[in-house]
């Protein structure tokens, strides 16, 4: 199971803004269901990039942080 987008918890700050500490709160519900939904099966949690992922460059990036 493959989760990307992932707004990492520790990088947003309580002086961040409502929008983005909602979106936290909400997406680690979501990560939670597909723990419980999914016991047992590989999950690759990606980050939210800075960019769109264009490119070799970009793909290779994702690569490797697949095999982190």
């Amino acid at each position: 199971v493959i989760v990307n987008g992932i707004i990492a918890r520790e990088q947003v700050g309580a002086d961040a803004p409502a929008f983005v500490r909602n979106r936290v709160a909400m997406q680690a519900g979501y990560l939670r269901e597909i723990d419980e939904s999914f016991p047992g099966m590989v999950r690759a949690r990606l980050p939210l990039l800075e960019t769109e992922v264009r490119g070799l460059e970009t793909v290779g990036r994702l690569g490797r942080l697949l095999d982190a």
